[in-house]
């Protein structure tokens, strides 16, 4: 049998000598295969196919992704998959799938000012539970963070977030980056509190006229707060 499951046959080629093997590709098509690990990367490529095609389909769109070359075949169809599992997934909001949980926020003008910075701590930690990690905080204060969360932050559309066990289609992480807007007073709050020296030297080079003097945050937390898990080689999401 095919590494697939198709039919091995031995067939003849110029050498009458020498024999290779054929199979039945997923699709039912006969071809030549010299490695068995060949016949293992067309069947990746043919569920690529079907995975981008899918893709195309959930969002009516063509989808433009950059595929390394020298990546392997099944991290590629692991993206696919990724892709297609997030475009079936279910429209939520962070205080929707908070409330499904029990967490219930008060209105700011009920929350007593000493009472914001655990309850602050303990909200990013709720979040961090269903897959939504805060950063760049440090410019707001306590009172205006808990404004943000309960006016803006908590109220924006994301993909609801459940393991294939849980009857869901799409688990991964969303991130609320309080200076990532891409507004030009974000970009000025990042550079002034965020950016290292290398982000500001690389954004100098483009704006030199525009870069702030660095300051240390007025309101340093996010230590405190859950960060996700390092991506590959340990980079840093945030």
């Amino acid at each position: 049998m095919a590494p697939d499951g198709g039919d091995i046959l031995p067939i003849a080629t110029g050498n009458p000598y020498t024999v290779r093997e054929t199979g039945l590709n997923r699709k039912g098509i006969p071809m030549t295969i010299e490695d068995p690990d060949e016949l293992d990367k067309v069947d990746h490529d043919i569920r690529v196919n079907e995975l981008r095609a899918k893709a195309q389909e959930l969002t009516g769109d063509k989808i433009e992704a950059f595929e390394n070359p020298d990546a392997p075949p099944e991290v590629i169809e692991q993206f696919w998959e990724n892709v297609v599992a997030f475009e079936k997934a279910e429209w939520t909001t962070d205080r929707e799938e908070l409330e499904a949980d029990g967490v219930y926020l008060l209105p700011p003008d009920e929350v007593k000012d000493e009472l914001l910075p655990e309850l602050l701590l303990k909200l990013c930690q709720h979040l961090a539970e269903g897959g939504t990690f805060v950063f760049h905080t440090e410019h707001l204060s306590d009172r205006e963070l808990y404004e943000y969360f309960w006016r803006e932050g908590l109220n924006e559309p994301r993909k609801k977030m459940r393991s294939p066990e849980e009857g869901g289609e799409f688990m991964g992480g969303f991130f609320l980056d309080l200076v990532g807007s891409g507004s030009e007073e974000d970009t000025i709050l990042w550079l002034k509190y965020y950016a290292t020296d290398q982000q500001r030297a690389e954004e100098r080079e483009y704006y030199p006229d525009s870069i702030p003097t660095r300051e240390a945050p007025p309101y340093p937390r996010d230590h405190l707060l859950p960060h996700p898990p390092d991506g590959p080689d340990g980079m840093k999401w945030y």
